[in-house]
């Protein structure tokens, strides 16, 4: 029965980041404002150990953050992602806060940030998958204009509270970004 599941997983994870796409690109169109999205691609550099020798040191992947309108200081951003390799595959879903220091010359010097923020880590290694709980800071800089098609550069170091089989996603996450 449960061998059943996992195509029914697989095909409901799909689905659902497909309907949540759709929604949010039907609300711009409708709305006629720019959704405030952000590609991100890059690689995780992988603490654990089990998971560097199954998969190597680097697992590449990418995100795709939307940032939330907001009243308060900062901005409120929701995440997923999807990382795989030799198979081990993880897919974050997350929610952080992002702060930026007062720039008035951003448009000339460009923009540091930096956050916190957490969520599920959907995890499959070893033909079992599990879902955990995880945390990270982030830290990233946008540039004055866009350099070689990316406007962005960020770095995050993401703890996981467990893992699949012994196979965690810890470590340190590079990415170069792009906002749509």
């Amino acid at each position: 029965m449960l061998g059943k599941m996992k195509p029914l997983r697989t095909t409901f994870g799909v689905a659902l980041i497909s309907a949540g796409a759709t929604l949010v690109l039907q609300s711009s169109v409708q709305a006629q404002s720019p959704v405030p999205l952000r590609l991100k691609l890059g690689v995780l550099l992988a603490q654990d150990g089990d998971v560097r020798s199954r998969a190597g040191s680097t697992i590449f992947g990418g995100e795709l953050d939307l940032d939330l309108p907001t009243m308060v200081a900062g901005k409120t951003r929701l995440g997923i992602g999807y990382f795989e390799k030799s198979g081990f595959r993880y897919i974050p879903v997350t929610v952080s806060r992002i702060f930026s220091p007062p720039n008035p010359a951003a448009k000339i010097t460009g923009s540091p940030y930096f956050g916190i923020g957490g969520g599920g880590y959907f995890l499959r290694g070893g033909g079992a998958n599990e879902v955990k709980l995880g945390v990270f800071a982030v830290g990233g800089y946008e540039f004055p204009r866009t350099l070689l098609f990316f406007d962005f550069v960020e770095a995050k170091y993401q703890y996981t509270f467990g893992g699949v089989n012994g196979l965690s996603p810890n470590g340190l996450v590079l990415m170069l970004g792009k906002k749509l």
